[in-house]
């Protein structure tokens, strides 16, 4: 009896490949806070078009690794009112329509182990994320400098955690996937101005998806899925020392700065999985 490669994926030591992309949306919230008065920042981006795309390579539940990458882009807009308290005219910032761009990749190496219809697993590897907005100048009366209502940054960070799976994910029918990662490290920066001379970070990240693969739709050739995925991720700075960046409308920078951000979001993919 010829027995297809389709199936002898499905055992237990087989192997899976799998690609998928896709799009959906994403929200952030982003609170930067100081000891200096005007300091503060107060970051939101809206519902955001959020594109992305991933790989999978696995050898039954002992060892998998994938591949992600986010990327998305919106615009900010900021209101600075006058303080009526003062006589001075408050500066204002330039543009006032502020364009920004995230990336995001992921990469993990992975083991797992069945207990019944789950499979539980272990997960480590490193993230990028990166976010770039427009240049910004404060505007004042005897001139202009630069300034960051929304500041460009680039972090890299270890990820370690866990994961939940209903199935395996090369398997036909319905499986999902429910993962917790925790951020111990990462090195953070902010560009052209920042909010102290160094930074640590802590932080959370996961995922909760769902994957229909169509059954026999390609024969021995592999076959096509459907997956829909909800992502969220919080991550704490703390920031040492003095930055170079001031508090708007002063002269002092900004200093011992705490910095909360957090971003969620949900995508729906199409792949081709053999």
């Amino acid at each position: 009896v010829e027995i297809s490669s389709r199936r002898r994926r499905q055992g237990e030591n087989a192997f899976h490949a799998a690609v998928r992309a896709g799009g959906g949306a994403l929200t952030i919230s982003d609170s930067i806070s100081t000891s200096i008065q005007g300091g503060d920042l107060n970051i939101g981006v809206g519902l955001t078009l959020v594109v992305n795309a991933g790989l999978e390579l696995a050898l039954g539940n002992w060892l998998t690794f994938s591949a992600d990458v986010q990327r998305y882009g919106a615009t900010i807009t900021h209101a600075y009112v006058d303080n009526p308290n003062t006589a001075t005219v408050e500066p204002g910032v330039s543009p006032t329509r502020i364009g920004a761009a995230g990336l995001g990749t992921t990469a993990l190496v992975g083991s797992g182990m069945e207990f019944g219809g789950l499979i539980g697993g272990l997960a480590a590897g490193v993230s990028y994320a990166s976010f770039s907005a427009d240049p910004q100048r404060l505007v004042t009366a005897g001139g202009e400098e630069p300034a960051a209502l929304v500041p460009s940054w680039g972090r890299l960070a270890l990820l370690v955690g866990g994961t939940l799976s209903y199935g395996n994910l090369g398997r036909e029918g319905l499986t999902g996937q429910l993962a917790l990662l925790v951020i111990p490290w990462g090195s953070h920066a902010e560009e052209p101005l920042t909010s102290g001379a160094s930074s640590s970070l802590l932080g959370v990240n996961g995922w909760l998806r769902a994957r229909y693969q169509f059954p026999d739709l390609f024969g021995s050739a592999g076959g096509l899925f459907g997956e829909v995925a909800l992502l969220g991720e919080l991550v704490r700075l703390q920031y040492e020392g003095n930055g170079t960046r001031k508090a708007l409308g002063g002269t002092d920078p900004v200093q011992a700065a705490k910095e909360t951000r957090t971003a969620f979001g949900g995508t729906l993919s199409v792949g081709y999985v053999y």
